[in-house]
């Protein structure tokens, strides 16, 4: 709520109470005038029904309400009701607010609204009162010996109550959330027909019962006992159906009711912010389920705290929350909340003894500034996840340009689990690239590059899905894919006679599995394979991300036999003591520097970083060799491998052997200009392009 909204409020809580209070002073005076006339039975009624009317506001009737998830009806107006049709109105304004005072001091209610709401109340009695009186053809001030009450003026008396008394409510609540008045009033009366109004209906009843004894009031209390049971089956039901059972936040079925009523009653912006935890299901697979769902429990008490009470903190499934923001200032406090929430998030957690911590991304939509459909408010959401996701930061606020990319790539994610699902589908395939040993002046391995055949929109490079996957699950199924057809395919050629070492590149998502080296020995062994000839290649920004649990896994892997790779060497600033104690075998040079070989600058850092990886026993591979100027080059400086379209393009696995040279020559010998030393035939249409350099598309 913005200042401006809180003036409005106060001065209009305010405004009841100035109105209301002149008025109840004018009942107590005529009620205190008649007081020495009050005898027998009357004070008997009086002092039954304000005791009952306490005890109905002290434990109010749950009744469900939809899309609200629960509220809560009492039987204090029932009993106030009831003793407005026989007593003068100041000893149902008195009762009502002793009621109200007890309420508020055992249940810790906000003192500041106890004088509107004793106003709200007066004024709804004497309106009652007033309309009552008129049509019954009674005075107003009520008398002092009861009788029977008039049905037909009872009930206009009990709708101008509700009336009144809902609406005052209904303007106040409107006025705190910022939503429609109108909006608020018409839903709000609506459902007081359906649940006050029938308890009104007794009050007639409990002031007929006055007649034949006050005490036959009581058996009133009967029926409202079998409400309160039945009512608290039904609030159970809708727990059921609207909270997530373990953290007994919202669902999505509650979320999605809630953001229709915010979109359709709110006069300014409603904020949805979708939560997705960092590295949850390393949790899961570490320390078990029990420690993962009592870490979301910690995390969903987290997000109570943070958020204000009106906002509603819902999750999805799995490790995603969703705050829904139904009054937001502006996109500025939307981003202030989603960082607040990712700064309390990340808090150190104690489960079951251990200290946990976990980050979040968040991704912000913004009704009506973006999209003014439930739908379409979670799904804008659900790309600003994915731009945090992708630029690495805790949230990110929904933008139309950023769309046009995420939506395509989220439509394309129904199809890749599909052709993964799938193990007979063939859309996922595998080329592999040349790497040429200049100790021994043969392709002795091949990096091999994911593609996808998308059935509609042909051959998709891995720029077009890899970061899509990375942010799901199925870069798992990717890896094990790509792994598998790798593997088989070696196997193949071994069977050939063509003995070659295979590369496959990680994502930051695999080198964080702790399962990674037993999945890499089941399918090496699957496949009759010697772990030697598997080389594991991770960009050296990923591998810095979290150094500690790389060198754990990496380990695990090299004491398999398999090989390391550090990708991309030169970009992510490792420092020389973390490079000291990973278990690698080789660094592949960043081809940023190796297509900027003969200026000063980069050659130097080649050759010094050939030097430190030879000093610390690595094998140096350089990537991006695309003119034979260079080849020689990095074999002057005593570069081990080169790869790059010099060497070779990308090649299936039928079309690689072909491909392959049939001569070698002595080591650091020029390269035979034309020849391109055999990686490349005169029959491959793509000679002609390979003496000029090419722009590369990034390998996965």
């Amino acid at each position: 709520m913005n200042g401006s909204d809180s003036r409005r409020l106060l001065l209009f809580m305010w405004a009841v109470t100035a109105v209301a209070t002149p008025l109840i002073a004018l009942t107590a005076w005529q009620a205190l005038t008649a007081a020495s006339e009050l005898r027998g039975q009357i004070v008997v009624v009086i002092a039954l029904f304000s005791a009952v009317l306490v005890a109905g506001e002290m434990w109010p009737i749950p009744v469900t309400r939809g899309e609200e998830g629960g509220d809560e009806i009492t039987v204090s107006s029932t009993f106030g009701f009831a003793l407005l049709l026989v007593a003068p109105v100041f000893w149902t304004i008195l009762a009502q607010s002793v009621a109200l005072f007890i309420d508020c001091t055992v249940r810790g209610r906000l003192w500041h609204r106890l004088p509107f709401n004793i106003g709200q109340y007066a004024l709804a009695f004497i309106a009652s009162r007033a309309v009552y009186a008129l049509v019954a053809g009674l005075p107003f001030t009520g008398s002092t010996t009861p009788g029977p009450p008039d049905l037909l003026a009872a009930i206009a008396g009990g709708m101008v109550f509700l009336m009144v008394n809902n609406g005052l409510v209904a303007v106040a609540v409107a006025s705190r959330l910022g939503v429609r008045v109108w909006r608020m009033l018409t839903e709000d009366v609506s459902w007081q027909l359906m649940t006050s109004a029938p308890l009104l209906g007794l009050a007639p009843l409990a002031a007929q019962a006055t007649l034949w004894t006050p005490v036959s009031v009581l058996l009133l209390l009967i029926p409202i006992v079998a409400l309160h049971r039945s009512g608290h089956t039904a609030m159970a039901r809708e727990q059921e159906a609207l909270r997530d059972p373990l953290t007994g936040l919202a669902n999505r079925t509650l979320l999605a009711s809630a953001t229709e009523r915010a979109l359709n009653t709110a006069t300014g912006t409603t904020a949805m912010l979708l939560i997705d935890l960092d590295h949850f299901k390393d949790v899961n697979d570490t320390l078990g389920h029990a420690v993962g769902d009592e870490l979301l429990v910690a995390v969903a008490d987290r997000l109570r705290e943070e958020v204000a009470s009106g906002d509603l903190v819902v999750r999805l499934g799995g490790d995603e929350f969703v705050v829904l923001v139904r009054r937001c200032d502006s996109s500025t406090a939307a981003v202030d909340l989603a960082e607040r929430l990712g700064a309390a998030i990340s808090q150190p957690y104690r489960v079951q003894g251990v200290v946990l911590t976990v980050g979040c991304s968040v991704g912000i939509g913004l009704a009506p500034d973006h999209v003014d459909t439930v739908e379409g408010l979670l799904r804008c959401a659900d790309v600003a996840l994915y731009a945090a996701k992708a630029t690495r930061g805790t949230c990110a606020l929904y933008d139309r340009h950023t769309d046009q990319h995420s939506a395509a790539l989220l439509g394309l994610q129904a199809d890749l689990r599909a052709a993964l699902e799938d193990v007979e589908d063939q859309q996922i395939h595998v080329v592999y690239q040349p790497q040429l040993d200049l100790r021994t002046n043969r392709v002795s391995a091949v990096e091999c590059l994911v593609r996808w055949r998308h059935p509609e929109l042909g051959n998709l490079l891995p720029d077009n899905f890899i970061p899509m996957a990375e942010s799901t699950s199925l870069i798992d199924l990717l890896m094990r894919r790509v792994l598998d057809l790798s593997l088989a395919q070696i196997a193949d050629w071994n069977r050939a006679g063509l003995e070659l070492t295979l590369a496959v590149n990680l994502s930051a998502r695999q080198l964080s599995d702790l399962t990674l080296p037993e999945t890499v020995a089941d399918a090496l062994q699957r496949h009759g394979l010697t772990a030697d000839r598997l080389l594991l290649e991770v960009t050296e920004s990923r591998l810095m991300s979290d150094p500690e649990r790389s060198i754990q896994i990496l380990g695990r892997l090299q004491a398999l036999g398999v090989g390391l790779s550090i990708d991309d060497f030169g970009t992510g600033y490792s420092s020389l003591a973390y490079l000291q104690r990973l278990a690698v075998d080789e660094i592949k040079i960043d081809k940023s520097f190796t297509l900027g070989l003969h200026e000063p600058g980069n050659a130097a850092i080649i050759r010094s970083t050939i030097e430190l990886g030879h000093n610390l026993g690595l094998r140096v591979v350089a990537e991006g060799v695309e003119q034979r100027a260079s080849a020689d080059l990095l074999a002057e400086m005593g570069c081990d491998m080169l790869q790059g379209y010099y060497i070779g393009r990308p090649a299936s696995a039928s079309d690689l052997p072909a491909l392959l040279p049939q001569t070698s020559r002595t080591p650091h010998q020029p390269m035979p200009h034309g020849r391109l030393i055999g990686l490349v035939s005169e029959r491959d249409p793509l000679l002609a392009e390979l003496t000029s350099p090419v722009p590369l598309t990034r390998a996965w």
